[in-house]
């Protein structure tokens, strides 16, 4: 019964950090996915939390659920004006990406199969 208290109160701190670096990082200018990885880094295994994990499916799903979170966190009410301008800027990036694909993948001589790409 102890260490499920113990196992609940660091789930409160950590969300209670997240909801105080949710709120302050607009006022610094920094980018909240770096303080969640760095959080996350303090809380692990290998920082001064020492949090031992070791069920990878179950971090896996953590990991996603918080880039969600992060991702999601930006977007305010969109208006109409505001798409297609961020398609405008998107694109060039998005024509890179897949550009210094295409010519990694053309270099190398292997493409990748289905199976590599989640089909």
């Amino acid at each position: 019964m102890e260490l499920t208290n113990q196992l609940i109160f660091l789930a409160g701190v950590l969300f209670l950090a997240s909801i105080l670096a949710s709120t302050v990082t607009p006022r610094l200018g920094v980018p909240l996915l770096l303080v969640f990885l760095v959080v996350g880094m303090l809380a692990g295994e290998d920082g001064p939390g020492g949090i031992p994990f070791s069920n990878y499916p179950l971090a896996n799903l953590a990991a996603t659920a918080a880039l969600a979170v992060v991702l999601f966190d930006r977007s305010g009410p969109a208006s109409s004006d505001s798409f297609p301008g961020f398609i405008s800027d998107a694109l060039p990036g998005y024509a890179a990406s897949c550009s210094g694909s295409a010519l990694k993948y053309t270099v190398s001589g292997v493409w990748p199969s289905s199976d590599e790409c989640g089909r």
